[in-house]
């Protein structure tokens, strides 16, 4: 692959920035920009997937307490009516 980047990074301008720039190069061949293309889509692609982890772990976690508060209330209904089944 040819690479265009430079060694050094500067501050204002994002890594991600230079390699969109390169997509757009005439210098750089087709399936070097098809290939950039590719890796850039799925570099967001796994970022957004990792971003979404703590949000399906939140949701999962939710259900679960949701489960567990509804099971202690009717474990909790039952030890009340054999109490006053017991008490009759």
């Amino acid at each position: 692959m040819n690479t265009v980047l430079s060694q050094t990074r500067r501050d204002d301008r994002d890594r991600l920035d230079d390699l969109t720039q390169l997509t757009r190069d005439t210098r750089v061949s087709l399936f070097d920009r098809a290939s950039l293309r590719v890796g850039l889509w799925l570099l967001l692609r796994a970022e957004r997937r990792a971003r979404a982890l703590p949000q399906r772990d939140d949701r999962a976690r939710r259900e679960l307490a949701v489960q567990t508060r509804a099971r202690a209330e009717r474990e909790a209904a039952l030890v009340r009516a054999a109490i006053t089944q017991q008490y009759r």
